[in-house]
């Protein structure tokens, strides 16, 4: 793994206690903030002033607003943004911040994953699929816009498990997102069931870093 001020090589597939991942520390706080970021609520008319100590460091500051959504139904919130220092276009989804969210997280239903024989958490899929237009249209014209740069998809508990369902929507629609793309997710759910897995991380679990708590379920 190569990204922007730090190089740490990571084995894919091999689960890291804190102790030894010390030199990424960095880095996982800088993707920790954007989630937190994500899910207070940011107004891009406001910016970063909407939403309070959440957003109020340098690694949130430093990146420029380019879209935030908020849609009702089906429940989905987050930000896309841009940090030019480290060439970064990032794409953070919202954790369970709304008492709707909790809706979301509690369904138990699953749901047919396009094109495979797996099976998602169909409240993700669907708060997914309910901004998934919007995101796309964004992301498409500033891949454009900055070529050289990473994508990187991060979020929370509900946003980590978005965060990297839509990073495998999109790397299916958009050429060349496979190869700039990469996935932080903070004590995300459980996505789908194995044969889901299997298809995620054959596309995209060499560049996913799912950091959690022993105490995550």
């Amino acid at each position: 793994l190569t990204a922007a001020y730090q190089d740490v090589e990571l084995v894919p597939g091999r689960r890291y206690q804190a102790s030894e991942v010390k030199p990424v520390h960095n880095l996982v706080r800088k993707y920790m903030r954007y989630s937190t970021a994500a899910s207070s609520f940011v107004d891009i008319d406001s910016g970063w002033t909407s939403c309070g100590l959440a957003c109020n460091s340098p690694d949130v500051h430093d990146v420029v607003l380019n879209l935030t959504w908020h849609v009702d139904i089906p429940l989905s919130d987050g930000l896309i943004g841009i940090h030019i220092r480290d060439k970064e276009i990032v794409v953070a989804w919202a954790g369970t911040h709304r008492y709707r969210a909790l809706l979301t997280d509690m369904s138990v239903v699953t749901a047919p994953y396009m094109g495979t024989e797996g099976n998602v958490h169909s409240g993700f899929l669907e708060s997914v699929r309910g901004a998934a237009k919007v995101v796309e249209t964004h992301l498409r014209k500033l891949m454009i816009d900055y070529p050289d740069y990473m994508v990187v998809f991060t979020g929370h508990s509900k946003g980590g498990a978005e965060a990297a369902l839509s990073a495998l929507d999109l790397v299916r629609r958009i050429d060349g997102l496979r190869q700039r793309v990469r996935i932080w997710t903070f004590g995300e759910p459980r996505l789908g069931d194995t044969h889901f897995a299997n298809v995620y991380n054959k596309e995209l679990g060499a560049v996913t870093y799912r950091v959690t708590s022993a105490a995550d379920p």
